[in-house]
């Protein structure tokens, strides 16, 4: 991740001054709620780097240690809705988590605020009870807000324009949602250290989404990939700009050593080769970013070009 944030943060940055209008008089919020710590720490970083008052929610009728073991173990029992659908008999009442719960402060008044930044601790796939109700009781008519979520998986980019969804209905213009991952490829818990610079590498980008006075023009990543380095970068960028993501897949079997042979070949001499999907509506995005291997001194493009 931090080889990511070293190489892209430049493009992110580039991308967000092209947008971008700054108003000295603005004011910017940053508001919380933290089961175990991570999100409390984050947010406090990044509240400090942009100079923002920071507030924390208090979760009033869900105990922090339950809270704690049931998000740890991986398992909730709901008080309203019951299990999620398919773990049914399957979940031990490790704890009982009331969804519809109260907080502390309840109201705040954003008058002064133009900027609110928003963050969460994500639980069974949703924002925690303590944010949805804060997002209930306030509304956030013409403010501009970023979401930044904390979880133990990375969260998909249709999972985050759910979350951007529910933050909308408070009436928000939800300007960026961000993510970071707590837990390691191994499900190892990532150290302090860890979460507070990948916390501190978002800070420009954070910085930018504010500065856009204007909805952001839409962006769209077409990538080839045979090995999943390409893949990994494309997602890592992807997060970072909002952008929709469309893998192009060569239909030949290209991990074979004949089929790697045949696609630089077929690179080489510039020819084409099967794909899918062969054409992609890209009526809808302004800015259009294709990243591809190299192979035989060339871009990969043959798998590209045609879907163009």
């Amino acid at each position: 991740m931090k080889f990511f944030m070293k190489v892209f943060m430049p493009v992110v940055l580039s991308l967000g001054f092209i947008f971008s209008s700054v108003s000295a008089e603005e004011k910017t919020l940053v508001v919380y709620y933290s089961t175990t710590g991570n999100t409390k720490a984050v947010c406090e970083l990044i509240s400090k780097e942009l100079g923002a008052d920071l507030i924390e929610i208090k979760d009033l009728k869900n105990d922090p240690d339950s809270i704690k073991k049931a998000v740890s173990g991986g398992m909730m029992k709901m008080k309203k809705g019951g299990a999620p659908a398919g773990m049914k008999g399957k979940m031990p009442p490790m704890s009982k988590l009331v969804m519809d719960t109260d907080i502390s402060p309840s109201n705040i008044d954003f008058s002064s605020y133009s900027r609110i930044l928003i963050g969460s601790p994500i639980w069974m796939g949703k924002l925690a009870p303590a944010v949805n109700k804060f997002l209930d009781t306030n509304k956030l008519d013409n403010k501009k807000v970023v979401l930044l979520t904390t979880s133990n998986a990375a969260e998909s980019r249709q999972r985050q324009e759910t979350y951007k969804a529910v933050v909308k209905k408070s009436g928000a213009d939800v300007a960026a949602c961000y993510q970071i991952q707590v837990k390691n490829e191994q499900k190892a818990n990532r150290s302090m250290e860890e979460l507070l610079s990948e916390a501190n590498g978002l800070v420009p980008a954070i910085k930018a989404a504010f500065r856009s006075e204007l909805p952001l023009e839409k962006t769209l990543i077409v990538y080839y990939s045979r090995t999943g380095n390409t893949r990994a970068v494309c997602e890592a960028l992807g997060q970072e700009l909002s952008a929709d993501i469309v893998e192009v897949k060569d239909l030949k079997n290209r991990m074979s050593t004949f089929g790697i042979i045949g696609g630089m070949l077929r690179t080489f001499l510039s020819m084409q080769t099967k794909i899918f999907p062969e054409k992609i509506d890209m009526t809808d995005y302004s800015n259009v970013i294709l990243s591809a291997p190299i192979w035989a001194a060339k871009v990969r493009l043959p798998c590209v070009r045609p879907s163009i």
